[in-house]
């Protein structure tokens, strides 16, 4: 079974844009804190890379901003490849579900969704 399940907070406003094939894909990262204190007792945080392909990616560019704590559930996808003639690999966690974990914003500001869910299995393009 792969299933990352993380809440946290996005990094940097969503920023939609369109694959060759015409799909919908966004890619940010979500801040993690973790649960305990390291050795000068301060929390650490963590940086997880995330993607949103088709309306999960769409419904984020238009309710998700930056700074704004949310619940997402996905599976972890490690790619290979290679530039400059040196291999790499990247991890990403890729989203099936997100959730608003932070109450309403200020009137005024982007509306918000409370819950994204019950997409499409046809919308993960793996």
């Amino acid at each position: 079974m792969n299933k990352v399940i993380l809440i946290g907070n996005l990094t940097q406003d969503i920023e939609l844009k369109s694959s060759q094939g015409g799909t919908s894909v966004c890619r940010f990262t979500v801040a993690v804190r973790r649960d305990y204190k390291n050795a000068n007792g301060e929390y650490e945080t963590d940086f997880i890379s995330c993607v949103a392909f088709n309306k999960l990616a769409e419904l984020m560019d238009k309710y998700c901003r930056k700074g704004d704590k949310i619940a997402v559930s996905g599976a972890l996808k490690i790619t290979a490849y290679e530039r400059d003639g040196e291999k790499r690999t990247s991890t990403d966690v890729v989203l099936h579900d997100i959730e608003f974990v932070q109450g309403k914003r200020e009137e005024g500001e982007r509306q918000r969704k409370p819950k994204i869910s019950d997409l499409a299995s046809s919308d993960i393009p793996f």
